[in-house]
């Protein structure tokens, strides 16, 4: 007969995982930033679900509505992830009123979002050209049609504070610039240090990010421009190749800090 004893196997007392459901009307950029950010917090205490639907806010709300119907039960959080850029979201900001789903708009566009993981700014933004000009500075390599979590890993709690000073959450479709996805990002840290994200954290997920570079057999910094590709001004989904003197300046950047690269200046940040 075996010996009852006090080491006895007791139920777990861990909380059920919040189950959120992350619809994006972007089809690569969003989605890409909402992996990395998962990966990179690997939460037990949340369980997230990331689609993506490249429609106008408004049918993009009415298709997480449809996604929700179609799990009942599944989800305890909605939300949708949305630009402004020449779209009216009166409708969409109503609808989700009604039907008591989150919204996370950026206004012009969600590289407003990227941008303030790198500075503040305060001054109004013409749309996605202007964002994307000043984005470049600090993230030479960028291309919306891929996205690479690690260049932002950094700087997601400095982009929090500084949304959070631009506009009141709820308001971001009327104030120009802002954005809304830092309460969304805040619900990533459920049940970790609510101060921020912790030195550990960041140096787990550099371990892991070096790790996948020596599996490729490159170098951190070479690896971010060994595809010699370059953000196209007029496309936001394409890039073309640039000279290898630009990469060596890329790398030397990169290495420097992955500060802004010396060049045009000309937009006014405050």
């Amino acid at each position: 007969m075996r010996r009852e004893n006090s080491q006895r196997r007791r139920p777990g007392s861990r909380e059920p995982a919040d189950r959120i459901l992350i619809v994006c009307g972007g089809v690569v950029t969003e989605p890409s930033y909402f992996e990395g950010l998962r990966q990179f917090h690997r939460n037990p205490a949340i369980k997230v679900v990331i689609k993506q639907k490249g429609v106008d806010p408004a049918n993009l709300v009415r298709h997480a509505i449809a996604l929700r119907a179609n799990a009942p039960g599944s989800f305890d959080d909605v939300w949708c992830v949305v630009d402004v850029d020449e779209f009216d979201l009166g409708p969409a900001v109503r609808l989700v009123a009604q039907q008591g789903i989150s919204l996370a708009v950026s206004n012009p566009c969600f590289e407003t979002w990227l941008v303030l993981h790198f500075t503040e700014r305060t001054a109004p933004l013409a749309g996605f050209a202007q964002v994307e000009r000043i984005l470049l500075r600090y993230v030479p390599d960028y291309c919306k049609s891929k996205l690479d979590f690690a260049r932002y890993a950094d700087g997601v709690e400095k982009a929090a504070g500084r949304a959070r000073r631009l506009a009141e959450h709820g308001q971001e479709h009327l104030v120009n610039p802002s954005s809304g996805v830092w309460p969304l990002v805040r619900k990533f840290e459920r049940g970790q240090d609510s101060g921020g994200t912790s030195p550990r954290l960041i140096k787990s997920w550099r371990s892991r990010s070096a790790s996948s570079v020596l599996r490729s057999g490159g170098n951190a910094a070479g690896r971010r421009f060994s595809l010699a590709t370059w953000p196209t001004r007029s496309s936001s989904t394409s890039c073309r190749p640039v000279s290898a003197r630009s990469i060596r300046t890329l790398r030397r950047s990169a290495i420097r800090g992955g500060g802004p690269v010396d060049g045009d200046d000309s937009d006014n940040e405050n």
